[in-house]
C-alpha cells in the first residue's frame, strides 16, 4: 500500500508543494509587511485608534464579501472544469457583472443608510469609517477579484506582485507620513483608497485579457446557485468578526477594542501558514480530485496540516509575551492572555477549509450552510454570556 500511495500521488504532493511555497511566499511577505505596519501604527496612534482601524478594515471586508457572495469559488470551480478559453472568459465575465451590480447596489443603500439615519449621527467615528468604506470598496473589490483570478489561473508571478504591492504601497505611504506629519486616521483612510484606486488600475491590464462583453449570461445562474451557500458563510464569518466588536463596544469600551484587535493581528502569524497551507491546498484539490488514489492524498495533506499547525501554535504561545513586547510595548501586555484562543480558532478553521473541499468537489455546497449557521448562532449567543463575565477573554 505504501509503494503504491507513493507511485500515485508523489506527483501531486510535489505540485501542492510547489502550490504553497509559490502562493504562500507572497502570502508571508504581505503578512510580514502587514505587522511592520502595526509596528508603526501602534505608536503612532493610540489604543482607541487602533481598534478603529481595525474596525474599518473589518467592515471593508464584510463589504466585500457581500459583494462577491461566494463567486471566488463559484469561479474556481467552473473553470477548472471547463477546457474552453471561450467558456472560461464567459464565467469570469459573467461573474463579474453580477459583482458589479453588487457595489452598485451596496454602494447606494450604504449612502443613504449612513447619511440619512440618525443612529449614525450619534457615533461620527461610524459615520467616518462606513463612508470611507464605500469610497474604497470598488477599488478594493477589483483588485481582489482580480488576485482571485490570478490564483485560479495560476499566474503565481503576477499574482504575487499584486498581493505584496496591496499592502507595501500603503507601509510606504503611511511610513512617509508618520515621519512628516501627524498620523491621524483619515489619512490611514485615504492613503487606502489612493492605493487601491491605482492597483485597480494596474489589475485591469493583469486580467483584461479575461473579460469579454456578454449579454447571453450563459453561466451566471449555476454561478449563483453553486456560489451562494458559500457566500452567505463568507458573510456569516465576516459578520461574526463585527459582531466581536459590537460587543466589545456596547459592553466595554474603545480601549478593549484596540487590546482586542491588537491580539487578533498578532495571532495573524498562526493564520499566515493556515492561509498559505489552504492556498497551496485549493488549486492542488480542484486539479486532481478526478485523479486515482486522492482519498490517500487527502490523507497525508491532513495529517501533515494538523502536525504543523499544532507545532506553530504551541511556539507562538510559549512567545507570545515577548512579541506582544516587541510589537506593541507594555501598553498591548494585557493581551497575552488571548493569543492562544485566537490562534487555536484560526487552526480549527483551516481544518475546516480542509475537510470542507469533498462538499465542494460534490457541489453539496448547502451542507456546509448549515453548519455555519449553527455555528453563527452558537457563537453570538456564547459571546453575549461570557463577555459580560470575563471582559474580552469572553469574546
Amino acid at each position: 500500500m505504501k509503494s503504491k500511495f507513493f507511485d500515485h500521488n508523489l506527483l501531486p504532493l510535489k505540485n501542492f508543494s510547489f502550490n504553497v511555497i509559490l502562493y504562500g511566499f507572497g502570502y508571508f511577505i504581505q503578512k510580514l509587511i502587514s505587522l511592520t505596519l502595526i509596528f508603526i501604527l501602534v505608536r503612532e496612534i493610540n489604543i482607541e485608534s487602533f481598534g478603529l482601524y481595525d474596525l474599518f478594515m473589518t467592515i471593508i471586508m464584510l463589504v466585500y464579501l457581500l459583494i462577491s457572495f461566494g463567486q471566488d469559488t463559484a469561479i474556481a470551480r467552473f473553470i477548472n472544469e471547463n477546457k474552453d478559453n471561450l467558456n472560461i472568459k464567459k464565467v469570469i465575465s459573467e461573474s463579474f457583472a453580477l459583482q458589479s451590480a453588487m457595489i452598485f447596489m451596496i454602494s447606494i443603500i450604504g449612502y443613504f443608510l449612513v447619511n440619512f439615519n440618525k443612529y449614525f449621527n450619534y457615533d461620527q467615528n461610524i459615520k467616518i469609517i462606513i463612508n470611507n468604506v464605500l469610497l474604497l470598496t470598488p477599488f478594493y473589490f477589483f483588485v481582489n477579484f482580480s488576485l482571485n483570478i490570478l490564483k485560479w489561473r495560476f499566474k503565481i508571478f503576477q499574482y504575487n506582485i499584486l498581493l505584496i504591492a496591496s499592502i507595501l504601497f500603503i507601509l510606504i505611504l503611511i511610513l512617509f507620513l508618520s515621519l512628516n506629519d501627524n498620523l491621524t486616521l483619515n489619512k490611514i483612510f485615504y492613503t487606502y483608497i489612493i492605493v487601491y484606486f491605482i492597483l485597480s488600475i494596474y489589475s485591469y491590464f493583469l486580467i483584461k485579457e479575461y473579460l469579454i462583453l456578454s449579454f447571453k449570461f450563459e453561466f451566471i445562474f449555476k454561478l449563483l446557485k453553486f456560489g451562494y451557500p458559500f457566500g452567505i458563510i463568507s458573510i456569516v464569518v465576516a459578520l461574526s468578526a463585527l459582531f466581536e466588536r459590537y460587543f466589545i463596544l456596547y459592553f466595554l469600551d474603545y480601549e478593549k477594542l484596540g487590546l482586542y484587535s491588537f491580539s487578533v493581528k498578532i495571532s495573524f502569524i498562526v493564520h499566515l501558514f493556515v492561509h498559505s497551507f489552504h492556498m497551496g491546498w485549493g488549486p492542488t484539490a480542484y486539479s486532481k480530485f478526478n485523479e486515482k488514489d486522492f482519498d490517500l492524498f487527502f490523507n497525508l495533506i491532513f495529517k501533515i496540516y494538523v502536525i504543523i499547525s499544532l507545532s506553530i501554535l504551541s511556539l507562538l504561545t510559549f512567545f507570545s509575551e515577548y512579541l506582544i513586547l516587541f510589537i506593541g510595548g507594555v501598553n498591548y501586555i494585557e493581551t497575552r492572555n488571548l493569543i492562544f484562543p485566537i490562534c487555536l480558532s484560526f487552526v480549527l478553521l483551516g481544518l475546516i477549509e480542509i475537510l470542507g473541499i469533498g462538499i465542494i468537489i460534490a457541489k453539496k455546497t448547502i451542507y456546509s450552510l448549515y453548519s455555519y449557521f449553527f455555528y453563527f448562532i452558537t457563537l453570538i449567543v456564547l459571546m453575549y454570556y461570557f463577555i459580560k463575565f470575563y471582559d474580552i477573554l469572553g469574546i
